[in-house]
């Protein structure tokens, strides 16, 4: 008969074998961290305006990623209200992105790090490109996907 170690093992094993492992911790330390914050006391500050729209880049990119349970964390832990306060088009402007039409399928912060690199590069700023990819089995196909390529100063960090 195999001991309860050999067992915790083997489901370890097994649930990392399908892929099972990460998602169920991120959803422990989720819930763990909600609990946390529940029981918290005293309020947190409200963040600044530039907090409030570098959280909204965040909780952009967050979404697109399909990181609900680290979404589900930063949004009460930043102090970021859990109704958007600018939509997308105000944080186009706010931060002088070009929000084109083939570039709004795609967080912004894909917008400034393709301008940064296009800048670092000396060349004109540029925006991410449409990239045709087959859609996984359940998944939604993204029409546009992010930069790959770091400035060479990133990469090497």
């Amino acid at each position: 008969m195999a001991s309860v170690a050999e067992l915790k093992d083997a489901v370890k094993d097994t649930l990392e074998r399908k892929g099972a492992l990460r998602g169920l911790q991120s959803a422990v330390r989720s819930q763990v961290f909600k609990i946390l914050l529940e029981a918290e006391e005293e309020a947190r500050p409200e963040p600044c305006d530039e907090s409030l729209v570098v959280n909204e880049l965040i909780r952009e990119y967050l979404i697109f990623n399909g990181l609900r349970d680290t979404l589900s964390v930063f949004i009460p832990e930043s102090g970021q209200p859990a109704a958007r306060p600018f939509n997308r088009e105000f944080l186009a402007r706010h931060l002088c992105i070009a929000d084109a039409p083939h570039t709004q399928q795609v967080p912004l912060l894909y917008a400034l790090a393709a301008r940064s690199q296009s800048q670092a590069a000396g060349g004109p700023p540029q925006q991410p490109q449409p990239k045709q990819q087959p859609a996984a089995a359940g998944e939604q196909q993204r029409a546009l996907e992010p930069p790959t390529q770091l400035p060479p100063a990133a990469a090497d960090g």
